[in-house]
């Protein structure tokens, strides 16, 4: 069952500054970056167990092991909901529309100006029933959910 609670005070904690058990993904001009392996660390310290025989696999072993699901923010979204339309342990989230369907510990996904999605962040507080979000690259702990800089946005509903 995923705990909220926790996965938002893993990701207050470190939002700033990342946690050296893992692997750090830098901006390598304008591509890259660690908004993605960062929500996978919440998702993890929120109880969601990783999975690796799957067709959806969900894992982080060491600083050069991982799953693509793991790191890349167009992979985690598919991976959680084809883990939600199969009903398969591990992360599994169902995409809403609305924003008042959201709580603390959920997702939203951004497009890029081309349609792909290419940024992820983790809900850590609402503001006026508005999504507060932490991120990394760059690491940015409780701002608002708008990014003049993105498409389209897709929330997900974590249901773990």
């Amino acid at each position: 069952m995923y705990n909220r609670t926790e996965a938002v005070e893993y990701a207050l904690r470190h939002g700033k500054r990342p946690n050296p058990r893992y692997h750090y993904f830098p901006i390598y001009g304008q591509i890259g970056g660690d908004c993605t392996n960062f929500v996978s660390q919440c998702l993890h310290a929120g109880g969601i167990p990783q999975v690796r025989n799957s067709h959806a696999p969900w894992w982080y072993e060491d600083q050069y092991h991982w799953s693509i699901a793991w790191v890349h923010a167009h992979s985690l979204y598919w991976c959680l909901k084809i883990r939600e339309r199969k009903q398969l342990n591990g992360p599994r989230g169902i995409e809403v529309e609305n924003l008042e369907q959201l709580e603390l510990g959920d997702l939203i996904f951004y497009e890029n100006i081309k349609g792909g999605i290419d940024h992820v962040a983790i809900i850590t507080a609402f503001y006026d029933g508005l999504p507060i979000i932490t991120q990394h690259s760059p690491e940015l702990i409780n701002i608002p959910y708008i990014k003049t800089n993105k498409g389209k946005m897709h929330f997900m509903k974590i249901t773990s």
